[in-house]
C-alpha cells in the first residue's frame, strides 16, 4: 500500500498548531496537540439574495457567487427568451440580449467576462447545435457543437469546455472545445439528461439526471479525468432538473425532484470528493433551475425555476450558498 509521500511527494507537514490558510486536501501534524490534522468544510447554510429581473427557468448560467450570468431560459409566458442578466453579489441586472431569439435548456461554461451558451432548444422545441460566445456585453455565434442537445452537463472556461449528456435520447456524448472546435472524447458510462455537470475540462462531475425510459432520478455520479469518467459515490437522494456548483472534489447538488409524483424538493448535498452529505436546505424549493456552476465550493448561488405546482410558477428568488472550512483532527476509523 502506498504512503503519504509516495502519494503526494513529500512528508506530512508538521506545524505548531493548525495551519492559517486552509485548503481542501491538506493534512498536517499539529506538534501542539501531537495529532493528525486536516481541512474540512464546516457547516454552510443559503440567505437570500437579490431577485432576478425575470422569473424563468431551465436556461444557461455560468459564474460565481459575486459575478454569475443567467441566459436564455422559459419565463411564464414563453417557451423560451434571448434575455441576459448579470449578478454583483447583490443585484441583477439585464445586458444585452442573445444572438438567437429564443432560446432554452441550454449550458453555460466560462465566466461573466468570457463566457459560452451551449445548445437547448429553441421555439419550436427543436435540439440546438448552436454556441453563441460572451465578451463581456455582447454575444456573437460561435463554432457548433457536432451533437445537437439539449439539457445536458457542460463546465470549463471559454476556450477549453466539456459539453456531455442531454437530449435527444439521453446521450452519452461527450465533447471537448479547445478554443476552435469541437472533438468527441470519452463518453458517459450511463446517458442521461437533466443531471448537474461541474468543473474544468480536465476534471469534472456529473451528478444525478434521468435515463431512457425513467422518469425517476438517479443517484449516479461520474467524475472525469481529463480522458474518461468513472462512476463514484451515489448521493443520497435520487434527483434531477436540480442546481449546483462547485469542482469535481468538491460541491453541492440543491433542488430537483426525485419522481414525477413528488413535491419538488429544497433538499441540498455536499460533495466532499468520495461521499454525498445532506446539508442545510435551500427556503425556497424549486425544479427546472438555471443550470448551476455559478459558485465555487464554499459559496455559491442557486437561482431562478419552478416553485409551484403550475408549470408557470417561475420564481426569480436567489439564494446565496456560503460554508468554511475548518481544522479537523483525523482518525483511523
Amino acid at each position: 500500500m502506498a504512503d503519504y509521500k509516495a502519494i503526494k511527494g513529500h512528508n506530512i507537514q508538521m506545524v505548531a498548531g493548525d495551519i492559517g490558510t486552509l485548503a481542501i486536501g491538506q493534512i498536517w501534524y499539529n506538534s501542539v496537540l501531537g495529532k493528525v490534522r486536516g481541512a474540512k468544510f464546516a457547516a454552510g447554510a443559503f440567505a437570500s439574495g437579490g431577485n432576478m429581473n425575470n422569473a424563468t427557468d431551465s436556461g444557461g448560467s455560468l459564474g460565481t457567487q459575486t459575478a454569475a450570468m443567467r441566459f436564455g431560459g422559459r419565463p411564464p409566458s414563453a417557451s423560451g427568451i434571448d434575455t441576459t442578466e448579470t449578478y454583483d453579489g447583490s443585484s441583477w441586472t439585464e445586458t444585452n440580449d442573445m444572438v438567437s431569439s429564443d432560446k432554452y435548456q441550454n449550458e453555460g461554461a466560462g465566466t461573466t467576462t468570457a463566457g459560452m451558451s451551449i445548445g437547448g432548444r429553441d421555439a419550436s422545441n427543436a435540439f440546438l447545435d448552436e454556441v453563441e460566445h460572451y465578451d463581456g456585453t455582447n454575444w456573437t455565434e460561435g463554432t457548433d457543437l457536432n451533437s445537437a442537445r439539449a439539457n445536458q452537463g457542460a463546465c470549463g472556461t471559454n476556450t477549453a469546455a466539456l459539453c456531455f449528456g442531454g437530449l435527444p435520447g439521453n446521450q452519452a456524448i461527450n465533447e471537448h472545445w479547445d478554443g476552435s472546435s469541437w472533438t468527441e472524447v470519452g463518453d458517459l458510462n450511463t446517458g442521461r439528461k437533466v443531471a448537474m455537470g461541474f468543473g474544468t475540462a480536465t476534471a469534472a462531475l456529473y451528478c444525478q439526471g434521468i435515463t431512457p425510459g425513467n422518469d425517476s432520478g438517479l443517484t449516479i455520479t461520474e467524475q472525469w479525468d481529463g480522458s474518461s469518467w468513472t462512476e463514484v459515490g451515489d448521493s443520497n437522494i435520487p434527483r434531477a432538473y436540480h442546481g449546483g456548483f462547485g469542482i469535481s472534489t468538491a460541491g453541492n447538488v440543491a433542488g430537483g425532484v426525485s419522481t414525477p409524483s413528488e413535491a419538488r424538493q429544497a433538499k441540498n448535498e455536499e460533495w466532499d470528493g468520495t461521499t454525498w452529505t445532506e446539508v442545510a436546505d435551500l427556503a425556497t424549493a424549486r425544479d427546472f433551475l438555471h443550470d448551476g456552476k455559478a459558485g465555487t465550493t464554499l459559496s455559491g448561488i442557486v437561482f431562478g425555476g419552478t416553485s409551484g405546482p403550475a408549470s408557470t410558477a417561475k420564481t426569480t428568488a436567489t439564494e446565496e450558498w456560503t460554508s468554511a472550512l475548518g481544522a479537523v483532527t483525523l482518525t483511523s476509523s
